[in-house]
């Protein structure tokens, strides 16, 4: 059974003070950059699914697609 200082020292967040400033850049950067990724990944997606499916299935199917994405904006963008 771990001691109460290796608790403690496992538990203990004052490795996170350092350098505070820099973690929450390179945080908001990547939170940026996954944005960016998601938002290229969709429309690749459509394109790819725009030249595979015929104009009658590629109508239903991105009909749900952009519900299905304008549903999640919505949702994130709600304050909680």
């Amino acid at each position: 059974m771990p001691s109460k200082q290796e608790l403690s020292d496992a538990l203990s967040t004052e490795h996170l003070h350092t350098d505070l400033r820099g973690r929450s850049v390179r945080g908001g950067v990547l939170s940026v950059v996954a944005q960016v990724a998601q938002v290229l990944l969709q429309s690749i997606s459509t394109v790819v699914l725009a030249r595979l499916l015929t104009p009658t299935d590629f109508r239903a199917g991105g009909n749900g697609y952009s519900c299905h994405g304008n549903c999640r904006w919505v949702r994130r963008s709600r304050p909680h």
